[in-house]
C-alpha cells in the first residue's frame, strides 16, 4: 500500500478546484462504476466548501480530538451519532475544535490524491498555525477512517500524535462474531483490538489493494473498480468489519468497527 500511495503521488497532476471538477466530469462514467470513488469525490467537495466554526473548546493541556472524516459521516452518519452519544461521558480530555478538525481532514491526503496539492499544503500549514494559536502542549488525534492514518506521514507539529480509534476505545469482543471478515490495516495486529478481531476471519492479503486511494485517472479507476468487484465476489455476502468508510458503500452488509467500540474510562498515554 505504501508503494501504491507513492505511485499515486508521482503520477498525479496538480489541479485547482475548477480543473478538479472538469476532470471529475470527464471521468463520470468510470467513477460511476465504484461507489467508493463516488463518495471520495463527494468528500473532497465537502472539504473544499467547509466553513467550520472557529471556536475551540477545551483547555491547552493534553487532550483528544476525534476525527471522523467526511466519508464516514456520509456513509454512516447514524453510526457517528451513536458513537458520539456513547463516548459523551469519556471526560474532559475530549476537545471540540471544528476548525482544527477540518484542517486535519484536508491535510489527510484526500485532496492530494485527486491532484489538489496546493490545497493540501495549505491545510498542513493551517494545522501548524492553529496548534500554535491554541497553545496546546500535546494533542492525540483519534481517527475513525483508516485512510486518515496517513496523517502520520504529514509534517505535522511534533506535539500531535495520530492513532486509530481502536487504540483508545475498547472493542466488544463478544459482538465480533466469527462469521464476519476483518478488513484490517496491518498495524491492528499488535493493537489492543487484535484479540477481539481474531474472532473474525482475516481478509486475504491479495484483496488489500482494493483499499487503495482513489486517483483521478481512468486506468486507475477501472483497476480499482475491478479489484473491489473481486473482493465483493470473495466475500460472497459475508459481512465485512472495516475501518475504511468507502467499504460501507462498496460491500453490502459491511459494518464499521466504530459500531463495536465503547467508551474507555481513560485515554491511553504514549506507548
Amino acid at each position: 500500500m505504501a508503494v501504491a500511495r507513492q505511485a499515486h503521488r508521482s503520477v498525479s497532476e496538480r489541479l485547482n478546484p475548477l480543473a478538479f471538477e472538469r476532470r471529475v466530469a470527464d471521468l463520470a462514467d468510470v467513477i460511476e462504476r465504484d461507489a467508493g470513488a463516488r463518495i471520495t469525490i463527494d468528500a473532497v467537495r465537502d472539504l473544499l466548501t467547509a466553513t467550520p466554526d472557529t471556536t475551540s473548546r477545551g483547555s491547552s493541556s493534553p487532550g483528544v480530538l476525534l476525527l471522523y472524516g467526511p466519508m464516514l459521516r456520509r456513509a454512516a452518519s447514524t453510526v457517528v451519532d451513536q458513537l458520539e452519544t456513547r463516548i459523551s461521558t469519556v471526560g474532559k480530555e475530549l476537545i471540540q475544535d471544528p476548525a482544527l478538525a477540518t484542517a486535519l481532514e484536508r491535510a489527510s491526503g484526500l485532496l492530494r490524491d485527486v491532484g489538489l496539492f496546493r490545497e493540501h499544503d495549505q491545510a498542513v500549514a493551517e494545522v501548524a498555525d492553529l496548534i500554535n494559536a491554541r497553545g496546546r502542549c500535546q494533542l492525540t488525534v483519534v481517527v475513525f477512517d483508516w485512510l486518515f492514518l496517513r496523517l502520520r506521514e504529514v509534517p505535522l507539529p511534533a506535539n500531535i500524535r495520530v492513532v486509530p480509534a481502536y487504540e483508545v476505545f475498547a472493542p466488544s469482543a463478544a459482538a465480533l462474531a466469527r462469521s464476519v471478515v476483518w478488513d484490517h490495516p496491518a498495524d491492528a495486529d499488535d493493537s489492543p483490538v487484535a484479540d477481539a478481531l481474531r474472532r473474525c476471519e482475516a481478509l486475504p492479503a491479495l484483496h488489500g489493494p482494493a483499499g487503495a486511494p482513489v486517483l483521478l485517472s481512468a486506468p486507475a479507476l477501472r483497476v480499482l473498480a475491478d479489484l473491489n468487484a473481486a473482493k465483493r465476489a470473495w466475500l460472497a455476502g459475508r459481512s465485512l468489519v472495516t475501518m475504511d468508510a468507502r467499504a460501507l458503500v462498496r460491500f453490502p452488509g459491511a459494518r464499521h468497527l466504530t459500531e463495536f467500540l465503547g467508551p474507555s474510562s481513560e485515554i491511553q498515554g504514549e506507548k
